[in-house]
């Protein structure tokens, strides 16, 4: 049972016992049990405002969340981008096809393809930020 069907059986009961009404006891008696159903029947309204309330956030956290997906993945992608930027800096692909990595022990000058057996001609460029790079 709800606590609006109690106030209601309650009121009921009350109201069954037939009370003479002129009685103060009785007067206050009466006022205090349909107050109580006034409250029940508030405590049941705020019950719903409250579901339906929890349904809006819900619904906005599940916004605020693909909204955090968008952005980040964005955020995300750049980043990605970046490195697969500095991953071109360090690999050379020959012309086989092979993906050769370099680092900073490489000499440009011996670069030989691990697939094929060419030698790959480098020179060592710095740019703008002085970081040395090789270029087939």
């Amino acid at each position: 049972m709800n606590i609006n069907e109690r106030a209601s059986y309650i009121k009921g009961l009350f109201e069954g016992m037939d009370l003479d009404m002129s009685k103060k006891k009785n007067k206050l008696l009466s006022n205090i049990v349909f107050l109580l159903a006034d409250m029940a029947e508030t405590v049941e309204d705020i019950k719903e405002e409250v579901e339906a309330l929890d349904e809006v956030v819900d619904d906005i956290d599940k916004a605020v969340e693909k909204l955090e997906d968008f952005v980040f993945e964005d955020f995300m992608d750049t980043d990605d981008e970046e490195e697969d930027d500095d991953d071109d800096e360090n690999s050379i692909i020959c012309d086989c096809g092979a993906v050769i990595e370099l680092d900073e022990t490489t000499d440009p000058s011996d670069i030989v393809c691990p697939s094929c057996g060419e030698h790959i001609d480098c020179e060592i460029i710095l740019d703008d930020e002085d970081e040395t790079e090789s270029q087939v």
